[in-house]
């Protein structure tokens, strides 16, 4: 997850720094659009990689509790169950970032808050 995390978290602190720097000259217009733009990159950065992160984590604190705590076979039980649903889990990054590419396009968030409000 860490091979995962770095990369992403190091690029978008890049792409933070730069626009910073662009932004000084730039207009008034065209420092908000780039705010929704590093905004919207940030979250279709973020969230998908959430999908990865949290499940691993997850399916490893699974792994190593017996180890360390005496949990008993309820757990077993238990692991057994949720470690093959974090793995499912983990496929639906896809889908996630899809969500998140939709939730930042202003159009298609306007037209799902109106379906909501229906």
């Amino acid at each position: 997850a860490a091979t995962i995390s770095i990369p992403i978290m190091a690029m978008l602190g890049q792409l933070v720094i730069d626009m910073k720097r662009g932004a000084r000259k730039a207009s008034t217009a065209t420092r908000r659009y780039q705010r929704l733009a590093v905004r919207s990159l940030i979250l279709q950065g973020i969230v998908p990689s959430l999908v990865y992160i949290i499940p691993f984590y997850a399916n490893a604190c699974l792994e190593f509790a017996p180890t360390i705590f005496e949990l008993g076979e309820q757990f077993n039980r238990f692991a057994a169950v949720i470690s093959p649903v974090n793995w499912i889990f983990i496929t639906k990054h896809t889908f996630v970032s899809s969500l998140t590419i939709l939730y930042c396009s202003p159009s298609y968030r306007r037209k799902f808050l109106a379906l909501i409000a229906r």
